[in-house]
């Protein structure tokens, strides 16, 4: 569906192929690619590779630690991830690029935007004119302090998630702070057997088992996503999402997201819901009421 007729017959072809773990010089060659795009004047002095391991965004991958030289002869040092098999950077931080708060340098929002969307271009493997932004604002920051701007594109196509995704942080005064990325796998419609009722109704008996709650005020929408990470061979998902309504004017509205793999009919849970999950199931419940997580 992505691209052109011919470009979707070869990567088909392609990901018939085995996916096979690259080794460290691999590794070592992706990230080093990676840094010289970018930043063709830094040298760089070590490359450090761990894994692959169970990485902080979910799924496996290859963590990277680089230390290089700048041009004016500072040391620096990057750090990032490395898709385990298929030779692309998921993740990128630099840590000293956010700005410090005596720099008196500061772009605005179209500044930023234009750089980030450049860096996405150049170091995105399926960038293409089906990547839509989805985000462009500035980060939270304390008072005085400078604050990087995050931009977010996604891919669609026809209307339907590819399960591309990147998001670029640019740093107060222009510098890439920050990279994560996820590159679809070549996915169609022909390729889900796992209906959308069945997805909400699988997400919905979920929240049954564990809830001290009225379900009659859950509500639950989906959206399908041809491509995702935590799937198995990075296959199609629903994304399934449950709302409850705020305990008080005030307070948040309780949600929980859950993945649908739509082959396998398999329950993914996302990274990071530990609290968010609590939250939903406890929010608004009499004080010591048990709850059975999962």
């Amino acid at each position: 569906m992505r691209g052109s007729i011919g470009i979707s017959i070869v990567l088909g072809l392609v990901l018939l192929e085995p996916a096979l773990p690259l080794d460290d010089a691999a590794v070592s060659a992706t990230a080093t690619d990676f840094v010289g795009r970018w930043w063709p004047d830094h040298a760089v002095q070590r490359v450090m590779i761990h894994g692959p391991e169970e990485s902080l965004w979910g799924g496996q991958a290859y963590s990277v630690r680089i230390e290089l030289v700048s041009p004016e002869g500072h040391p620096e040092e990057m750090v990032g991830e490395v898709h385990p098999s298929r030779n692309f950077v998921t993740s990128w931080i630099v840590p000293d690029a956010y700005g410090a708060k005596s720099d008196p340098r500061r772009i605005d929002g179209a500044e930023a935007l234009q750089i980030a969307q450049r860096f996405a271009a150049a170091q995105f493997p399926n960038w293409s004119d089906q990547m839509l932004l989805d985000a462009a604002s500035p980060s939270a920051a304390r008072s005085g302090e400078p604050h990087p701007w995050h931009c977010v594109w996604r891919g669609e196509d026809d209307g339907t998630a590819t399960g591309d995704r990147v998001f670029v942080s640019v740093g107060s005064t222009g510098e890439i702070a920050g990279y994560f990325a996820d590159a679809a796998v070549v996915y169609s419609l022909e390729d889900v057997r796992v209906p959308e009722s069945r997805a909400l109704e699988l997400v919905r008996q979920f929240i049954m088992q564990r809830a001290h709650f009225d379900m009659t005020n859950v509500t639950t929408s989906a959206r399908l996503i041809l491509s995702h990470r935590l799937a198995a061979e990075e296959g199609p998902v629903w994304e399934v999402t449950a709302r409850r309504p705020a305990p008080d004017p005030d307070a948040a509205e309780p949600c929980l997201v859950r993945y649908v793999d739509a082959r396998t009919e398999e329950l993914i849970t996302p990274p990071f819901r530990d609290v968010i999950d609590r939250y939903f199931f406890l929010a608004g419940l009499p004080e010591g009421e048990a709850v059975h997580e999962q």
